[in-house]
């Protein structure tokens, strides 16, 4: 009987045993996490809402930012560059572009452009300039004045390149500046610009007399 009580006992002890080794082989298969719900996988605490002991492998849908945006592919891993950057991108090697030369400043190559051109009547066109080969011609403002008859109630520069329309221009004012005379006066920007071998020519009315005083410059072409 006493036998009997000992073996009862000793099968009690291996199932209780048993038990508890089931149990917490249950719980080895749930998530912890720490009071402030961090969760620390492989890792003894974070900081951080979970952390990491390892490698983290997608193997579907990506990972999925803030932004809402998602990743599904490793970002760029090499970029190629010529030998006229230097640098790899970080801060204390910031990427660089080599130039070659001397730099060249296009206002030091400036060339006054001032033209003027007095019309008599009769006279409805005229060219102003053929810009030479090597230049580039950049028109900035014109003035003039065309004196008519006091019957002539409007009046007009057209500008053209190689014969072609660009820019019009109408005068600010006019005045009587003698008996059945009219004067009319322009002061405006003009901004035109032309290549070497176009030709700057004005249409205008042909019952005046006109002058007309074009300022800008030459640069040279690159």
């Amino acid at each position: 009987m006493k036998t009997r009580n000992i073996v009862a006992i000793f099968i009690l002890v291996i199932a209780l045993a048993i038990n508890c080794l089931g149990q917490q082989s249950k719980r080895s298969r749930y998530v912890e996490y720490d009071s402030a719900g961090n969760v620390p996988i492989g890792v003894t605490g974070t900081g951080s809402k979970l952390a990491v002991g390892g490698v983290i492998e997608s193997t579907s849908g990506g990972i999925k930012f803030p932004d809402g945006s998602t990743q599904i592919q490793a970002g760029i891993t090499q970029i190629f560059t010529s030998g006229a950057i230097t640098g790899n991108g970080t801060a204390e090697s910031p990427l660089t572009v080599q130039t070659t030369g001397t730099a060249v400043d296009p206002d030091a190559t400036r060339q006054p452009f001032n033209k003027r051109i007095l019309t008599n009547p009769g006279t409805t066109s005229v060219v102003m300039d053929t810009v030479p080969a090597g230049k580039i011609l950049v028109l900035e403002f014109i003035t003039g004045y065309t004196s008519t008859l006091d019957t002539v109630t409007n009046t007009w520069f057209e500008f053209t390149i190689n014969g072609v329309a660009s820019a019009f221009v109408t005068p600010r004012n006019s005045l009587q500046h003698s008996a059945g005379l009219r004067m009319w006066q322009y002061a405006d920007p003009l901004k035109m610009r032309l290549s070497a071998g176009q030709v700057l020519g004005v249409n205008m009315i042909g019952n005046a007399e006109n002058l007309i005083i074009v300022n800008g410059y030459y640069v040279n072409a690159p």
